[in-house]
């Protein structure tokens, strides 16, 4: 298929909550292909469906073993001072840049999403248009990178994934005052104004905070369970969207 989702996960965030990102993708019966990069070699420890690919991100990206070694005693668990945590942060932009050597469309998903329902092809299309290279939720401090869009069939996207890739194999993430992957996804993405065939689709309201959940295209299919909110069935914002949805139709 010419468009595929993809995510990354190990085994203690599939232990976690990636589970039920993979089990609701089933279970939801979609048709979309899924790419999952992930660390190990045991494919057996992941569930197996037709439409569901592994790949082990650490043989097809050896630059991202090369970053965390190199990088090592940056490497923390938890959540505190998460905006400096470039390290647990890099996987998703080495997967993302893996995918994008397909030079076909794909949508990134964290894999603490859980699907609704079945995503259709006329939605993944409406999401990234053919002429638009990246769709995004953009808020007022800094996108919220949980669901992205890349459209690498057009020929920005060589350049944007070699600006995006060196922030980590140049070091040059160290340079940001902030350096999450939604920070690396904005500074390339600035630095891409301009560019031919280099467009943008800014999706959401731009407002802070949970804003997938608020809204209403996207989160007929989704609900982001991002943060603490891996622990409950749907997150708070998701249910309290939905209510609202039922209230006023």
């Amino acid at each position: 298929m010419d468009k595929f989702f993809i995510t990354t996960f190990n085994k203690k965030l599939y232990d976690e909550y990636a589970s039920t990102f993979l089990n609701t993708y089933i279970e939801s019966e979609q048709k979309i292909p899924l790419i999952c990069y992930v660390e190990e070699d045991n494919e057996n420890l992941y569930p197996s469906y037709d439409n569901i690919t592994y790949v082990n991100l650490k043989e097809v990206m050896p630059a991202l073993v090369e970053f965390k070694e190199r990088h090592k005693d940056k490497i923390w668990e938890g959540d505190e001072d998460f905006l400096q945590n470039a390290v647990r942060f890099s996987h998703k932009v080495f997967a993302q840049t893996h995918a994008s050597y397909s030079k076909k469309k794909f949508i990134w998903l964290d894999a603490d999403n859980t699907f609704i329902r079945r995503i259709p092809v006329k939605y993944f299309d409406a999401f990234l248009p053919d002429k638009i290279f990246t769709s995004y939720y953009g808020r007022s401090n800094y996108t919220e990178a949980g669901v992205l869009g890349f459209n690498c069939t057009l020929k920005c996207s060589e350049t944007f994934f070699k600006l995006y890739i060196r922030n980590y194999i140049n070091d040059r993430v160290w340079d940001l005052p902030n350096k999450t992957d939604c920070h690396v996804f904005d500074d390339t993405r600035n630095k891409m104004k301009g560019v031919e065939d280099y467009k943008e689709l800014r999706k959401g309201d731009g407002e802070q905070g949970h804003i997938i959940a608020r809204d209403r295209e996207i989160s007929l299919y989704l609900d982001h369970r991002k943060g603490k909110r891996k622990k409950w069935r749907h997150s708070p914002e998701w249910e309290k969207h939905l209510l609202w949805e039922k209230g006023n139709n």
